[in-house]
């Protein structure tokens, strides 16, 4: 029962308060740049644990659930302004040492310029091109989907087709 009540807490706390309040916002007719900030950083840190509870990255942390009640109450609320502080000290700097490396590999996407992003990334983009030349697109889909699942040990053995003993 408790259970329970920390996910239906997670959910209000985490998703339905700031989407509220994020709506809200949006009728303003002067929206601060700090409130676009608090509400950005917000949903991305809220999204990334999501993402990491869909593949069972966080599942194992102790008290996981009211640690994540307590964090993002401590984010959005208004006197603690947890997601700014958060973007500020954590999130910018490290964004603004990999922004430029991103954008150029962006670019280099965007042009088709795969041997500039394999100069770059070197032999492990060479293994993911002949994994694919070899196996098709659905290698790296079946092993994605096993990593997911937490089964690395046989993730490459799906890459490739085959089934692990």
């Amino acid at each position: 029962m408790l259970g329970l009540g920390l996910k239906i807490a997670g959910f209000g706390v985490g998703y339905c308060y700031p989407t509220y309040s994020a709506l809200k916002l949006l009728d303003r007719k002067v929206i601060g740049p700090e409130d676009v900030t608090l509400w950005l950083t917000y949903f991305m840190i809220a999204f990334t644990l999501a993402i990491g509870e869909a593949i069972g990255v966080v599942g194992w942390i102790p008290a996981y659930r009211i640690m994540k009640v307590l964090f993002c109450a401590w984010m959005v609320n208004p006197r603690f302004k947890g997601a700014i502080t958060l973007y500020k000290k954590g999130i910018q700097p490290i964004f603004h040492q990999l922004s430029p490396s991103i954008d150029k590999h962006a670019e280099n996407l965007k042009k088709g310029d795969f041997a500039a992003i394999q100069q770059e990334l070197g032999p492990q983009f060479a293994k993911v091109q002949e994994l694919v030349k070899k196996h098709g697109p659905e290698a790296i889909e079946r092993a994605m989907n096993l990593a997911g699942k937490g089964d690395k040990k046989n993730a490459a053995t799906a890459a490739n087709g085959t089934k692990a003993e």
